[in-house]
């Protein structure tokens, strides 16, 4: 029997150890920005579990020892509730803790003492030509907070603006987020407008051979090809998935007392996968939450697919069968970032994944029948979210912004009754009086008893506003098939038939429009012959007003 010790580790990150492998091309960049005058912000962006804080603290470790750099790694995570004084006090602790500075002075004002005093304070302890580094990770708890109240997060943004700003050539800053540039908010984008934004994304084929031997580099386990490979599609590359896959076959294998450093087989990794799957549950829930809808589905259609890729016609269908219709819109969006990410590579034309171990997940977890409910469910949070941003600014007077968020609700669910009123009276107060004409005859279709009023009103408005006499009569007639007995509309129907009619006349007899019906032809023509004339005018606008109506 042989005693070892399991060299896949999971539980923490592993920057700064000697278990921690590649991400050369990462730091080089790094290094670039760091040593650049005209450089001072670094975004790091990956998805969940990708090795972001295992790079940041490998910068971490590197920069320690070099006298000319100082880093402060803070993490975000858990402190999104702390007001930007107690950030900032918590920040400054910990810079002095981590740099062994002198303690400083705090008073009431520390905002802006920390620019104008801490600041200085830190740098005049260091090396004359020491840069001091700021380094955040989870800065997405921030950004979340920031996205539900907007309020509370009023000061954060432009302080951590105004800081990066500064100038000195003497402080930089790191940032690592879960969220593209595409989707970040304008704070954000604002706060990032100079920076340097670099993807942490999946390992490379050799990056991951070189998790995968670090059984072999304490010789506690062998590897085949064959089993290497195994692993890579298994996991494509994702670093965590291959520490744990690689961490329960080791278990595995040292499970039964082995008497001589163990072969790992394709067959041992089969056997992992079922433990792979139910142990990793939790960090693969986390990366099923890290992306959007449509992207679910996506993912979701193309499990269920099995090895089979899928075209963008094939992925339009799964969302209309799915009740996802709603997010056809944003697959194109989707496979481009899934691709981004790493999930899913083409082929023949189409998208297949290729993390195998997640796809077999989803199968079993997430499948389209199953995610309809998710769907229902985020659409509905999303749009209540959405739309009671949309009443607080229209009831502080933003009708624009109001607007623009009551559009992305209708886009979500056309059919949402009190967004509908909202956006038809918004377009209403700023004359945009044919838009909101368009949402009353669609919230008409579906919801007659509550639109018929507005409807009505709208469109008896705009009537009078029209200048020709046919546009006019469609509109009365429009209204007349909305409420047949509309007193206003039925006046004025008769009243423009009757000018047609004797227009109609006219031209019937080839009289001049201009020239009065009862004198038309008179010339004369004796006492029964006008009769004749007039009887046969009174049938000619009978039936003009009677094709008139048809039509």
């Amino acid at each position: 029997m042989i005693f070892n010790v399991n060299p896949y580790i999971t539980e923490e990150p592993v920057g700064g150890e000697k278990i921690f492998v590649g991400r050369t091309d990462i730091l080089k960049a790094v290094l670039h920005v760091l040593k650049s005058p005209h450089e001072n912000t670094i975004v790091l962006y990956g998805q969940r579990q990708v090795g972001k804080t295992s790079v940041l603290q490998d910068v971490v470790s590197r920069l320690l020892k070099k006298r000319h750099h100082a880093p402060v790694y803070f993490e975000l995570q858990g402190k999104e509730m702390l007001s930007l004084d107690e950030i900032l006090h918590c920040l400054s602790n910990i810079t002095l803790h981590c740099l062994n500075i002198p303690p400083f002075v705090l008073n009431e004002d520390f905002p802006r003492m920390f620019q104008e005093e801490f600041i200085p304070h830190v740098l005049s302890h260091l090396h004359e030509k020491a840069i001091l580094v700021f380094l955040f990770d989870e800065f997405d708890a921030m950004i979340n907070a920031a996205e539900s109240d907007k309020a509370a997060f009023a000061d954060f943004f432009p302080y951590l603006h105004d800081l990066i700003s500064l100038n000195t050539g003497r402080i930089k800053f790191f940032f690592a987020i879960r969220l593209r540039r595409e989707n970040l908010s304008q704070a954000c984008l604002s706060l990032f407008r100079n920076a340097a934004f670099i993807h942490v994304p999946f390992l490379s084929p050799k990056e991951a051979r070189d998790v995968i031997h670090l059984s072999k580099q304490n010789t506690s386990l062998k590897w085949t090809d064959d089993s290497i490979s195994r692993i890579l599609e298994l996991t494509g590359g994702h670093p965590y998935l291959i520490q744990h896959v690689c961490r329960i076959v080791w278990e595995r294998l040292y499970d039964n007392a082995p008497e001589t450093i163990p072969l790992v087989c394709v067959s041992d990794i089969e056997k992992a996968v079922p433990d792979a799957l139910r142990l990793g549950a939790d960090v693969l829930e986390q990366i099923w939450e890290g992306l959007g809808l449509a992207e679910r589905m996506a993912v979701s259609l193309m499990a269920e697919a099995g090895h089979q890729p899928l075209i963008p016609a094939e992925f339009e269908q799964g969302f209309q069968e799915n009740n996802a219709h709603v997010l056809t819109r944003d697959l194109e969006v989707a496979l481009r970032g899934l691709q981004e990410w790493g999930w899913i590579q083409p082929e023949d034309s189409g998208y297949r994944m290729r993390v195998e171990i997640l796809k077999r997940w989803i199968a079993l977890n997430k499948p389209p029948s199953v995610l309809q409910n998710e769907v229902r469910r985020v659409l509905s949070e999303t749009v209540d979210r959405l739309f009671a941003s949309a009443w607080k600014f229209y009831r502080d007077g933003e009708t624009e912004m109001a607007a623009s968020l009551l559009e992305q609700v209708m886009r979500l669910d056309p059919r949402h009754l009190k967004a509908n009123q909202l956006l038809i009276e918004i377009f209403l107060a700023q004359k945009h009086s044919e838009k909101a004409l368009e949402l009353l005859e669609s919230l008409y279709r579906y919801n007659p008893w509550m639109a018929r009023p507005r409807l009505l009103q709208v469109l008896l408005s705009q009537a009078k506003e029209k200048d020709r006499k046919e546009e006019q009569l469609a509109i009365y007639r429009r209204i007349l098939e909305i409420e047949p007995g509309q007193s206003e509309a039925l006046a004025k129907c008769q009243e423009l038939l009757e000018i047609k009619g004797d227009t109609a006349f006219l031209k019937v007899c080839g009289q001049p429009e201009t020239e009065p019906a009862e004198t038309a032809g008179n010339n004369g023509a004796s006492e029964p012959e006008k009769t004749c004339r007039m009887f046969q005018f009174r049938q000619l606008c009978r039936q003009a007003m009677g094709v008139l109506r048809r039509k």
